[in-house]
């Protein structure tokens, strides 16, 4: 997975999205978005996690 892994299953993020099946699509279509914004891709947005 993209996250890390969560201190509780409250922090999970496929289990605050509902499903690990809705997330993959749900960062698909975000993979999606991204390419069609000219964003460089994940890498650029890795200060998110480092904060």
């Amino acid at each position: 997975t993209r996250f890390p892994r969560p201190a509780s299953p409250l922090q999970d993020v496929a289990t605050i999205v509902g499903s690990r099946e809705q997330l993959a699509v749900l960062l698909q279509l975000y993979d999606h978005q991204l390419q069609h914004e000219g964003t460089t891709g994940w890498d650029s947005l890795l200060w998110v996690v480092n904060q």
